[in-house]
């Protein structure tokens, strides 16, 4: 869902006359951090009780998504 709204503002913001009505970029941003934030609270419950699924993969996704959030943090 984030996404949907992550490229209407990228498509939007190509037009200078639109740029008065992108005031949300700001939340759209904080909306980001929440959805990462989620996600590694939920891979972080595969580690903490093991479901099967790969723990190389599991410490991977949240790295990944904590390098998102520190880039998006200073965004």
């Amino acid at each position: 869902f984030i996404h949907i709204l992550m490229y209407s503002y990228y498509g939007l913001s190509v037009f200078p006359s639109m740029h008065r009505y992108l005031w949300w970029k700001k939340y759209l941003t904080q909306a980001q951090l929440v959805q990462f934030v989620l996600t590694i609270t939920h891979t972080m419950s595969a580690v903490v009780k093991p479901c099967g699924f790969p723990l190389g993969c599991l410490i991977f996704q949240s790295s990944y998504m904590l390098t998102l959030v520190i880039l998006f943090l200073n965004f």
